[in-house]
């Protein structure tokens, strides 16, 4: 496996990254904590009860990998309350699944998830996608935080679209998409290109 990874050697950056891992065997915490050791300074497991635990003024983590196979209840509403709080909002949050039920993914991406692994995942495929993720955020932190377009406004760090004064709460999934599509207004998409 570290032959694989090798593009991402050196990529760390230079303020420490750290990694949460929630509800992983321990066997699949030491596969994923190999993988990511080339990105991330710091990766620590951790059970729901305790995740949930963490100050809400300040993130613990720069991602947060859960695996939602066991007890997908409690997982789901993990998600929706972190969330809920803004330190939060913005820190990637991905779920690691084994089997792939398309009913199983809406409710992960419906609870605030920003992407969904199923299992048995190629490492290539995960760190790619978790860089993905660290560069959307990154980007995206950057940017204004309300884009105003005709009568509908979007308001990015409330997870919130306005539109003839009518509020409308956004999934982090729903507020990236209508940003792409505010953003590429009047212009013809594929589904690759969105």
């Amino acid at each position: 496996m570290p032959n694989q990874l090798q593009p991402y050697i050196g990529q760390k950056s230079t303020r420490e990254k750290s990694a949460m891992l929630v509800g992983f065997n321990d066997s699949e915490y030491k596969n994923i904590t190999e993988i990511l050791s080339f990105s991330f300074e710091s990766i620590f497991n951790t059970s729901v009860d305790s995740a949930t635990q963490f100050a809400p003024d300040k993130p613990k983590a720069d991602l947060i990998l859960v695996d939602v196979d066991d007890n997908f209840t409690e997982k789901m509403n993990y998600a929706e309350k972190l969330r809920q709080q803004s330190a939060y909002e913005d820190v990637p949050l991905i779920a690691i699944i084994s089997k792939d039920d398309p009913e199983q993914r809406l409710a992960i991406y419906s609870n605030g998830f920003d992407d969904c692994i199923s299992k048995p995942y190629y490492a290539l495929e995960l760190m790619a996608r978790i860089q993905a993720r660290l560069k959307w955020v990154k980007k995206y932190n950057c940017e204004s935080q309300n884009i105003r377009i005709g009568n509908l406004e979007l308001n990015k760090s409330g997870y919130e679209a306005r539109i003839e004064n009518r509020s409308i709460r956004l999934t982090s999934l729903e507020l990236r998409l209508l940003e792409f599509l505010i953003n590429n207004s009047g212009k013809v998409l594929t589904r690759e290109s969105i």
